[in-house]
């Protein structure tokens, strides 16, 4: 009975990682289309937007709407996240302060719609989650060859 439940817990396990991987590959799916199907641009910051969060002046959600033009003249505009590094914390100034800045767009030339101003830090998360579901699924089947059925 116990060695039954040890190899449904692995299996859960190794299942729920397999979710983890699957899931962190779709996070980045619009950052490995972009990179597939390389297309570049420069655009420009046309309005920024910011969602305080109650009782804060500084912390919130903070965002860019981005306008680039696509080699056969198609004006786009997108939105995303406002660019930031490790320890910013973005207020309604610091993101205000982004409207009119020149930046360097990427995005996926069959679909230019997915496009983004920081494919590096989209992708983050999306690959650290799969290789945290990828990590544990080894270590499962790993363990697993220690299951005699």
């Amino acid at each position: 009975m116990n060695n039954d439940l040890d190899t449904l817990l692995k299996l859960l396990m190794a299942v729920g990682s397999l979710v983890f991987f699957c899931g962190g590959i779709w996070a980045s799916r619009d950052w490995f289309l972009i990179l597939l199907r390389k297309g570049s641009a420069t655009g420009r910051v046309i309005d920024t937007r910011f969602i305080r969060k109650q009782g804060s002046d500084s912390d919130g959600e903070a965002y860019v709407l981005v306008s680039f033009e696509t080699p056969d003249q198609r004006m786009l505009r997108f939105e995303q996240a406002a660019p930031s590094g490790f320890f910013t914390v973005h207020s309604a100034q610091t993101v205000q302060s982004l409207k009119g800045r020149i930046v360097e767009v990427y995005y996926d030339q069959k679909k230019p719609k997915r496009a983004s101003i920081t494919p590096i830090r989209d992708c983050f998360w999306g690959i650290l989650i799969s290789l945290l579901g990828l990590l544990i699924f080894l270590a499962i089947t790993v363990a697993w060859g220690e299951i005699n059925f």
